[in-house]
């Protein structure tokens, strides 16, 4: 059959159909990392990502590096480094600003985990220092809960592994217990979500004691697991974020990558649905990972950095169309302002912090069809 302009016309057309809804699925290759990490924080604050410490190669040495990410612009900056450097530590980000709770760090040939809280102001770049924890712990998990910032389990420099529930509270600038897990945690995961604290994953013993086939739930009095769906296998050191499910109106919880108790490192992708307590495996991220960072911004799923299944440090920077990081409404891109979700992409939202990059004015989507263009 002899193409025609109609026919060349609705051949683009529907080629462009199909690569948006190839779109959805795949993950889409940023700007990298400035240099090669892994357990450090990646963070959500004001339409940008702040990628802040880990190792570059060593297990203990912790680096102060900070850089910022510009989703709109697809590029990184440095910001003021942390006076100390961290490895594997606590975090989160209330009122705009971001704490950073504990972590290990090299001096000379020594490792030590760090008893400080350290605060970083966006507007001003700088950092200052919170309270004394009282407690100096490492690979904690970590989710924020209105103003306060929680962590779970941790280790300290001898492995010592514990089961509590430690509650930052931002406006105080003081730590308090919360009520103790049913299993000591190293490694393992955390989310947050309407009033109730989730838990999976992780070791008890920091050797090959991987424990977490397990979900957790905390309404603040008792950690219980009765009744939940248990983890499609054992991990430790997964990656982890919280998203919001627009078909569903649901929370989703991701859990990425992470090792299993042989030391085999993984490419998996479960998400948990908290309502109908169901873990469904959503098929594979684009490679084994482990210890690498997740963060929902803009409606898009970030991944930064990691060790790869050969032991080796990366600094990829990918990111996963999910739709939307909080329900309509909501703080879509983590600027403390709640009712410009951002993961609708039209005129009328800030779309400066949706992270399409294509230039245009208004808004940032992505209208020429393609992934990653």
């Amino acid at each position: 059959m002899r193409t025609t302009p109609l026919h060349l016309g609705l051949r683009c057309a529907l080629a462009a159909i199909l690569a948006l809804a190839l779109c959805g699925a795949d993950w889409e290759s940023r700007a990298n990392l400035p240099s090669a990490r892994y357990g450090g924080l990646l963070l959500p604050l004001a339409g940008d990502l702040y990628y802040i410490g880990g190792s570059d190669s060593t297990w203990l040495d912790g680096m102060p590096d900070v850089w910022r990410y510009d989703p709109g612009a697809d590029a990184w900056d440095a910001r003021t480094p942390l006076l100390v450097g961290t490895f594997l530590p606590g975090g989160g980000v209330v009122d705009n600003q971001i704490y950073v709770l504990g972590g290990a760090f090299i001096s000379g040939a020594t490792a030590y985990v760090n008893f400080n809280v350290a605060i970083y102001d966006a507007i001003t770049d700088s950092w200052s220092d919170g309270s004394i924890l009282g407690v100096a712990l490492q690979g904690w998990a970590f989710a924020t809960s209105d103003e306060d910032v929680l962590l779970f389990g941790g280790s300290d420099t001898a492995s010592a592994i514990d089961n509590a529930l430690r509650v930052y509270d931002t406006q105080g600038d003081t730590l308090s217990n919360g009520p103790p897990m049913n299993t000591a945690r190293w490694l393992g995961a955390a989310w947050s979500a309407d009033g109730h604290h989730y838990v999976a994953g992780g070791t008890f013993d920091g050797v090959d004691g991987v424990s977490g086939a397990s979900v957790l739930a905390a309404d603040d009095v008792v950690f219980s697991d009765e009744g939940m769906e248990d983890l499609p296998a054992a991990r430790i050191g997964a990656a982890y974020a919280t998203a919001w499910d627009e078909e569903d109106g649901d929370w989703r919880m991701y859990l990425l990558g992470g090792r299993d108790a042989t030391g085999t490192t993984h490419d998996s992708l479960w998400t948990y649905a908290p309502a109908s307590d169901e873990w469904t495996d959503d098929g594979a991220i684009f490679a084994p990972s482990y210890l690498a960072s997740a963060a929902c911004l803009g409606g898009y799923l970030y991944l930064a950095g990691g060790m790869n299944a050969s032991g080796g440090v990366e600094d990829a920077l990918r990111r996963l169309d999910v739709g939307a990081c909080a329900p309509a409404g909501g703080d879509d891109d983590a600027d403390d302002d709640a009712g410009d979700d951002d993961s609708d992409d039209d005129a009328s939202d800030d779309d400066s912090a949706d992270g399409d990059a294509d230039g245009g004015s208004g808004d940032d989507d992505d209208d020429s069809g393609c992934c990653g263009c």
